[in-house]
């Protein structure tokens, strides 16, 4: 709504002309001499007093509707942003990155098992890898730009996942979804702040749908944050540096220092052997848990052949050369079956 000068202003403006024309009617009467001057200038002081009450009533007016537009583009710019977050970032709440030790497995790209001892689908108890997290923690510790690579399916997002919750779990952390340009509306619309997380889980996906090497160094270029990233080695093996040639993403690489390019380990026999103590071990360290005892109750069930209900010789597959009678071989006869002759 604008903001008009009000009735009430003009009326008081008004009185204020008469009441300063009587009082000066008065005066001159008493000294008829000075009556002109007098009633002069009353009326002067009261129309330069008018005049700037009007003037900073419309001043007030302006300034108000500036603040007024001001306040409502922010608003706007709230809403747009909050928006972007909730549709771009994963885990994200009313435009609010969760923070690293609260965010969902799933959400970082840790699969869910296939099915657990107890026949359930939720995460197993992480089994610490002896060697590798304590690789995993030097890096993310000395470096802003993090890339582990390794095999797919062997664990890397959980390991990298688990040493960053340790380290940072009361720091925000941004996964960017799978979309063209995500990670640079994510920037432009100031979401990355200061001390904050980014995880890219499977990097040349990521790559794939428009993040560069100019986006990622502007990001590691704001104080305290980092950039975590993980990679399968068939992946690895196709970006990497290699002579002369660039790849698509080798500048993404080129970022990262070689110490912070950690080859991700298999589990060996130290973590097999505490696996096998917490009561999750997998076969050979990557395969499902064994079944339960109902579960296998129901596999050596059903693994028993049941009897035929004919048999076999009525069960058995017609020959194209078996001189049988037309009338045994119908149209509603069904092909492996026989029928007997009437």
């Amino acid at each position: 709504m604008r903001w008009r000068f009000p009735t009430a202003v003009l009326l008081i403006w008004s009185m204020m002309l008469v009441g300063g024309g009587m009082l000066a009617f008065i005066w001159s009467s008493s000294n008829p001499a000075n009556a002109a001057q007098v009633v002069g200038t009353v009326v002067g002081v009261l129309m330069l007093v008018g005049g700037g009450v009007t003037a900073t009533w419309r001043w007030a007016g302006v300034a108000v509707e500036k603040l007024k537009a001001k306040a409502d583009a922010r608003t706007a710019e709230t809403a747009a942003r909050v928006a972007v977050v909730d549709r771009l970032a994963r885990g994200a709440q009313s435009g609010l990155l969760p923070l690293m030790g609260n965010v969902a497995l799933e959400t970082l790209g840790v699969r869910r098992p296939r099915h657990g001892a107890d026949g359930s689908d939720r995460q197993l108890a992480y089994t610490r890898r002896h060697r590798m997290d304590s690789f995993l923690h030097a890096a993310l510790t000395e470096h802003v730009f993090v890339l582990v690579h390794g095999p797919s399916a062997a664990g890397k997002s959980r390991s990298v996942a688990e040493a960053a919750r340790t380290l940072f779990g009361k720091l925000r952390v941004l996964v960017p979804q799978i979309e063209p340009n995500a990670l640079q509306l994510m920037f432009e619309s100031d979401t990355i702040t200061p001390g904050a997380i980014v995880w890219l889980d499977d990097l040349d996906r990521h790559i794939d749908s428009g993040v560069t090497a100019a986006i990622l160094e502007r990001i590691i270029s704001i104080d305290d944050v980092r950039v975590i990233a993980t990679l399968r080695s068939a992946a690895y093996e196709q970006i990497r540096p290699a002579g002369a040639l660039r790849t698509p993403g080798r500048d993404v690489l080129d970022l990262i220092p070689h110490q912070a390019l950690v080859p991700f380990e298999e589990w060996d026999q130290s973590d097999r052997d505490e696996a096998s103590r917490q009561g999750h071990a997998r076969r050979g360290g990557a395969g499902p848990p064994p079944p339960s005892n109902a579960a296998a109750a129901r596999w050596r069930t059903r693994s028993s052949v049941p009897r035929a209900p004919w048999p076999p010789a009525r069960c058995r597959r017609p020959n194209p050369q078996d001189p049988d009678p037309p009338r045994v071989r119908t149209p509603a006869a069904h092909p492996y079956a026989r029928r007997e002759p009437r």
